[in-house]
């Protein structure tokens, strides 16, 4: 099995990559490291023919490259990215052959984050079945990608989604014990919140990368 990771140089993706070591996986970002993985491609997400071409010869695709909501940023370029991104990274899934496609959405496509303090949930547990009436940029970008991943999937690509709550890297521990925050994090932290840590969360994108799966399913 060919495994392809975009965003394979960011926080998460980095995790994911070390989970998948074994399959030596394609390595997809905007980034331009100075000692790159063996198997490290540039592509932005934004460049169609750049996703088509690096995706060539590829069965699987983990899709992580996306804005994340913990850096402050324009919401013009976190649609640009998260929605339009995420369509081209499927239509290049879709013109190269691959055959699933593991994309990573977000908790905050439920609306149920700091962007809303006011809302509250319909029922409790919150489940996949919850409704999703985001409101801000990021949020609204999450739930656009779902909904690009499951038109694909009507078109025989399989197609996993997995929504991670807040994850908790090492750097983030004091954090959330109360103190001051990374510089540069935008997102508050509550006091009580649902969070993973990443190594659980990229062995759960290997498991959906690697399962004996076929169609189109949300997972928190």
């Amino acid at each position: 099995m060919r495994i392809a990771i975009t965003g394979g140089l960011g926080r998460l993706g980095q995790y994911v990559v070390r989970a998948l070591a074994e399959r030596t996986p394609r390595v997809l970002d905007i980034g331009a490291p100075a000692d790159p993985p063996a198997n490290y491609h540039r592509a932005d997400l934004r460049d169609l023919a750049a996703l088509v071409a690096a995706l060539q010869g590829i069965d699987v695709v983990v899709h992580l490259g996306a804005i994340d909501r913990s850096f402050a940023t324009d919401d013009a370029a976190t649609m640009q990215v998260n929605a339009m991104g995420t369509w081209n990274l499927f239509e290049a899934s879709r013109r190269a052959g691959v055959r699933r496609v593991v994309h990573c959405s977000s908790s905050s496509a439920t609306g149920l984050d700091a962007s809303n303090p006011g809302l509250p949930p319909c029922y409790l547990p919150i489940d996949e079945a919850h409704p999703t009436p985001p409101t801000d940029a990021y949020g609204l970008s999450k739930l656009c990608g779902e909904r690009i991943a499951e038109a694909f999937s009507r078109r025989g690509m399989e197609v996993l989604v997995i929504r991670p709550c807040f994850v908790a890297f090492p750097e983030m521990a004091e954090f959330m014990a109360g103190k001051p925050g990374p510089e540069g994090r935008a997102e508050p932290m509550p006091y009580l919140r649902a969070y993973v840590g990443p190594e659980d969360c990229a062995r759960g994108f290997a498991a959906a990368a690697t399962v004996d799966y076929a169609g189109f399913e949300v997972f928190f």
